[in-house]
């Protein structure tokens, strides 16, 4: 199917539902500092609809070189209190977008194992501090 016939169809598609009360809402449940949060996506029926209308237009609008962004409005479309969608980008290689995951590095392991073992050390202390003062009270 060419970019033709796709944007024929996502006219025909736009006449058919109207934009009238088509809501989204897109609930990120994440800490602000994680980058791998849950996202949740709540609309009601026109709202999944018209999205799916507005991403078949971003994916045949013609892109001049050296341009990815595409000047799609979905302010109508979302709701007060969800993320809002700043802009649609277009590329074919999503992924080098992305930044890099961080590496746990060798020092934060070590870190890691050294915490452990000062919190093994001050369990045995509060142990053995224990039955010491016990042997205070009860003698030998």
């Amino acid at each position: 199917m060419d970019d033709s016939q796709i944007e024929r169809i996502a006219d025909e598609l736009d006449a058919a539902v109207t934009k009238d009360d088509a809501k989204l809402l897109i609930d990120y449940s994440g800490a602000p500092d994680e980058r791998e949060g849950n996202c949740e996506v709540i609309a009601n029926r026109k709202g999944y609809l018209r999205a799916g209308i507005e991403l078949l237009r971003v994916g045949v609008f013609p892109l001049e070189p050296e341009r990815m962004f595409v000047p799609i409005d979905l302010d109508y479309l979302t709701c007060v209190g969800g993320l809002r969608v700043g802009r649609l980008t277009r590329q074919e290689d999503v992924e080098a977008e992305l930044p890099p995951k961080p590496k746990n590095s060798t020092g934060a392991k070590f870190a890691a194992g050294g915490c452990f073992a000062v919190f093994i050390f001050l369990a045995v202390c509060t142990v053995v501090g224990f039955f010491h003062v016990l042997s205070w009270f009860f003698g030998k």
